[in-house]
């Protein structure tokens, strides 16, 4: 049957997710990943289960307990875009600035969030609205804004 089906123990089955639609999100952070050399090239995942959202198209949109994905092309021409969205991710979960440490500081904490999957289980506050392309088409823009508090929770019924 050839080379496709040798080693098939060792695959890791893809975890079917939902896409995040416009609204806003409490999402527990699963794990954090970079596929490098995929069929479509490197990306970056960021899985994640719901905890709360509040949006508009809740046909589409995951609901609480669901598992949803942001995922970015991270090669090519998205390179750049892909650089700065992980830093826009990396600085909402530590609240610091890109600035504030070294480039050695943040590649070894890259290292523990991809190697490690040190942030699973990080409550993580998440906007996602629609942005109009230079095409004039929709492009789904993903602001990751802070580690969730106790507020933030609270405020989306969370713990009460």
């Amino acid at each position: 049957m050839g080379n496709f089906f040798k080693d098939l123990s060792k695959a890791s089955p893809f975890t079917q997710s939902k896409w995040f639609q416009p609204g806003n999100y409490v999402v527990e952070i699963q794990a954090v990943k970079f596929n490098s050399g995929g069929y479509k090239g490197d990306s970056f995942v960021i899985e994640t289960k719901v905890l709360a959202s509040k949006h508009t198209e809740s046909n589409e949109a995951p609901k609480e307990g669901e598992i949803a994905a942001h995922i970015w092309k991270a090669d090519g021409d998205k390179r750049d875009i892909a650089r700065n969205t992980w830093m826009a991710f990396m600085e909402a979960v530590f609240a610091t600035k890109a600035a504030d440490k070294t480039d050695a500081e943040w590649e070894a904490i890259a290292e523990q969030v991809l190697d490690d999957n040190a942030l699973a289980g990080t409550k993580m506050l998440l906007e996602v609205f629609n942005k109009k392309t230079r095409a004039g088409g929709d492009f789904t823009y993903h602001a990751w804004r802070r580690v969730a508090t106790d507020e933030d929770l609270a405020a989306f019924g969370i713990g009460e």
